[in-house]
């Protein structure tokens, strides 16, 4: 199976909102310990990794968004 970034690159804000509430869920399991207690440690461990999966996103974005223009020369060419 061929991994399509496309589908990435079309999904993502909908991706970033799963790992926003993952995120949050994860939050809620260290302020409300007690709500949580009868919840499976890999559903917690999932919950962890929303950050990973918010960043690597996130840098897809950028990727994506540095291809399209022309602003890669432009830092590169100031930093030389």
């Amino acid at each position: 199976m061929k991994l399509e970034y496309k589908y990435i690159s079309k999904y993502r804000k909908e991706l970033m909102g799963i790992a926003i509430m993952l995120i949050v869920i994860s939050h809620n399991n260290l302020d409300f310990p007690w709500v949580f207690h009868n919840v499976n440690s890999g559903i917690k461990m999932l919950c962890h990794v929303g950050v990973d999966i918010f960043f690597l996103l996130s840098g897809f974005g950028c990727y994506y968004s540095m291809k399209k223009t022309a602003i890669r020369y432009h830092f590169t060419r100031k930093e030389l």
